[in-house]
């Protein structure tokens, strides 16, 4: 497992599709928070938790397709005159191919473009990452076993476009020289990821002087926040009328709109006690 302080060294396989544009989750700008040391390590959320528990079994069951493989194997870019590295999930010993696991749609809906087995139809994004593991490992080609929601394993094989390794030395080298070496802060051109902006680290007691305009921008926040407490009390004495309405019933048919349902559920102890309560939902006629 990489440390923090290596990650933020160097640009690994997974920074690429940030640096090209293509990352659906991560900006430049969060990027160079990163590489310049000034967030606090992200703890991970549940579709990465549940990656890293079902990346073993997905890679135990390339190695029965592939045979063995080497494990967590860390590679530099020699080609490269800035700190450039990939840390594949695993490498085919006899062929030095790269294998990357993947999983989508365990979660939540399955995210992203997934073609048909044995094809390279996969995320760009990902297509991105392994292309730039290939050339961290000197190989013409790797594969991609992904685990997807309704479908199971599907396996890819990517080979190496040398065109696409030639953009990402050139960006990566232009990005690197820009904002890490000259110090050069990526331009926001969106509003900053909330969990980001809150794992910036803060130097105790510090205060500065902010420009009047964002004034502006405060009123507009006491605003949305005034909108949504008032949304939310409406939202609350509708839900408590459509109840009243029920009587001591459970459920009522709506002519031409649907069921309203009011159902006990029973939510198991787990990190806290066992419990009943009920839930409101409306079930749609059909067209």
């Amino acid at each position: 497992m990489i440390d923090h302080a290596e990650r933020s060294s160097r640009l690994g396989a997974t920074d690429v599709p940030v640096i090209l544009g293509l990352s659906p989750r991560r900006t430049q700008h969060e990027l160079w928070l990163e590489k310049t040391n000034r967030l606090e390590p992200w703890a991970g959320n549940d579709a990465t938790k549940i990656g890293n528990m079902v990346e073993p079994g997905l890679l135990d069951y390339a190695e029965d397709k592939l045979g063995p493989l080497d494990r967590d194997v860390r590679l530099w870019c020699e080609d490269v005159d800035y700190p450039l590295a990939a840390t594949c999930d695993a490498i085919v010993r006899d062929s030095g191919e790269v294998v990357e696991a993947k999983s989508s749609g365990l979660v939540g809906p399955v995210y992203g473009d997934w073609g048909e087995a044995g094809t390279d139809e996969i995320p760009d994004y990902y297509l991105v990452q392994v292309t730039a593991q290939l050339l961290c490992a000197k190989t013409d080609g790797g594969h991609l076993f992904s685990l997807l929601g309704g479908r199971g394993v599907v396996a890819y094989e990517i080979p190496r476009a040398d065109w696409l390794c030639e953009q990402i030395v050139n960006r990566c080298g232009e990005w690197w020289e820009t904002h890490i070496v000259h110090g050069v802060e990526p331009e926001l051109t969106q509003a900053p990821d909330l969990e980001v902006v809150k794992r910036v680290r803060r130097e105790a007691g510090k205060q500065i002087g902010l420009h009047p305009s964002i004034a502006e921008l405060v009123e507009q926040w006491e605003e949305s926040k005034a909108e949504a407490a008032a949304a939310k009390k409406n939202a609350d004495a509708c839900k408590a009328l459509l109840i009243h309405k029920l009587g001591d019933a459970e459920s009522g048919e709506i002519p031409g709109v649907g069921e309203l349902t009011y159902f006990e559920q029973q939510r198991k102890a787990r990190h806290v006690g066992a419990c009943k309560f009920r839930t409101l939902r409306l079930r749609k006629a059909k067209a």
